[in-house]
């Protein structure tokens, strides 16, 4: 494992490990789970009694895979997990230390006409900010027992709206902290899509557009996520940005992200420029060294 730092946009270090050979991620597994002392209704209603006054995603409710190790000591094909939600996660960002890091993703995920996909983000939660689309966490919701797997592809669906038999075979490049947001295990992976950029805009507008009139009419989040699956959606997640972005596969695009943190687009004949998420930068600074090391 090739370990890389960087500083944040706060000026702490963040850690980046890129492994020395990229991992396919069917060949990720799980060897242990930490017994669950109780039900997963039971550790959400704990969870939610403990960490309520953290809670800035009201609408985030589930239970979540975490690990308990170092950073260093993360190994893709033999994960140790154990149990944590999205309260804690929350309170997690918010600086409320516990013993258990969430296991999240961030996609590299190249179109076929080569851009990279990021999303610009809504919300409070890093609100009009860039970050990778797909991104998200890992659950035992999910289906599959290959975690991280099961992760990228439900994140690629309820994000994008891309079937798994549209994209070539996915793979982890490495993993980093996030020491200013999400204090996480973001795991880095790699997939090369069939799609255009376009037509992915395409989807991601049509379900945005729909779940923007249910809102107006008053749904709430799930019953938003509802209704899109109803009428047939599958990124019922599509709410989640407000835009994405088509970020060029190049080496000129990629240093000048790296070196100011932003990017600058065009939103519907407006020039706009947008400021970076850590992690996302971070994705970029292992996908150089990959390149750099050819290794993909």
């Amino acid at each position: 494992m090739i370990q890389l730092t960087s500083l944040t946009d706060k000026k702490n270090i963040h850690h980046h490990f890129l492994l020395e050979t990229p991992l396919p991620l069917e060949q990720c597994a799980t060897s242990s789970i930490e017994k669950l002392k109780t039900s997963a209704t039971v550790l959400m209603q704990d969870h939610y009694k403990l960490y309520k006054e953290y809670l800035n995603i009201p609408g985030w409710k589930e239970v979540l895979w975490a690990v308990t190790c170092n950073h260093q000591d993360i190994n893709f094909k033999n994960l140790h997990l154990s149990y944590s939600t999205s309260y804690e996660a929350q309170a997690i960002r918010q600086g409320f230390n516990t013993k258990v890091k969430p296991l999240g993703l961030a996609g590299l995920l190249r179109t076929s006409d080569g851009f990279f996909v990021f999303g610009l983000r809504t919300g409070v939660a890093m609100g009009g900010y860039l970050c990778n689309a797909p991104a998200g966490h890992c659950a035992p919701e999910q289906p599959g027992a290959n975690v991280m797997h099961a992760g990228f592809i439900e994140e690629l669906e309820t994000e994008l709206g891309i079937h798994e038999s549209e994209i070539e075979t996915p793979y982890i490049l490495g993993h980093q902290t996030d020491p200013d947001f999400g204090r996480s295990v973001n795991t880095v992976m790699y997939a090369q899509s069939t799609l255009t950029y376009q037509e992915l805009q395409k989807r991601h507008k049509t379900a945005r557009d729909a779940a923007l009139i249910l809102k107006e009419k008053g749904c709430n989040f799930n019953e938003v996520q509802d209704e899109l699956k109803a009428q047939g959606f599958l990124n019922i997640d599509a709410h989640e940005h407000d835009a994405i972005v088509a970020i060029p596969d190049n080496q000129d695009s990629i240093s000048a992200i790296l070196e100011t943190r932003q990017f600058e687009w065009n939103d519907n004949g407006e020039q706009r420029t947008s400021p970076i998420m850590d992690i996302a930068r971070g994705t970029l600074l292992l996908l150089n060294k990959a390149k750099e090391l050819n290794l993909i």
